[in-house]
């Protein structure tokens, strides 16, 4: 007897809930934990209930993240508190805390307002950014030897390579297995025009070759283009 499948997929206004709720995590953590501080929030792009919100900071080697805040966190997951100064511990690091929904609303309980209303543009740029993601090229640009792609690079990139495996790391982090070596995405604050999702760090453990190898094939494939 075949089990049927239970559909986890998440609908488009409980997305919207998350969003909401990670716009008003911001706007609490910016007048409060984090007030004065430059940081960006992020929910996951995780077709499942209760997904990761992440909480970034800019410049964080200047400007770590707090370690009252990191203890918050590492309480609400291990419900153990530490004397610690530098708390390191899973996705509680000095530039980043990554916490599923439900962690967080623990954490603040009845401060953050989920109820607050996203604006048309808000709504439409959501919507417009859900619907593109991945039907265009994929795209990579390269600045003072470094390159950086787009979400539709990654995504384009499964199998391009022979006997590779593009895996998920969690929290929207990925790499490239292969039996050469791996190639790294690292998330980047950091914009680019005509990127498509988020920007990343493209590198691999073999000085640039695997790098290499993969956009060449992606543009023999036609599946990439460079943006300036």
């Amino acid at each position: 007897m075949k089990k049927s499948k239970i559909k986890e997929a998440v609908s488009q206004e409980e997305r919207k809930r998350y969003v909401n709720f990670a716009k008003g995590l911001k706007q609490y953590l910016m007048k409060n934990d984090l007030k004065g501080f430059k940081i960006s929030v992020s929910v996951s792009k995780s077709k499942r209930p209760n997904p990761y919100i992440a909480v970034d900071m800019f410049n964080w080697k200047e400007n770590p993240m707090p370690n009252d805040l990191r203890l918050k966190a590492y309480k609400a997951i291990t419900g153990k508190s530490t004397s610690e100064k530098n708390i390191v511990y899973g996705n509680i690091t000095q530039n980043r805390i990554a916490l599923n929904y439900g962690t967080w609303k623990e954490i603040f309980k009845d401060k953050i307002k989920e109820s607050q209303t996203m604006k048309k543009s808000e709504v439409r740029q959501m919507i417009k950014e859900m619907i593109n993601e991945d039907k265009n090229l994929g795209h990579y640009s390269e600045d003072h030897g470094v390159t950086y792609v787009d979400s539709n690079f990654i995504n384009k990139s499964s199998g391009m390579l022979s006997n590779s495996k593009l895996k998920h790391m969690g929290f929207g982090e990925f790499y490239i297995d292969t039996p050469n070596g791996e190639i790294q995405f690292a998330r980047q604050n950091k914009k680019i025009d005509g990127f498509v999702g988020r920007a990343h760090k493209i590198y691999d453990d073999k000085k640039g070759k695997l790098v290499k190898q993969l956009i060449a094939i992606m543009l023999k494939n036609k599946r990439i283009e460079q943006v300036s």
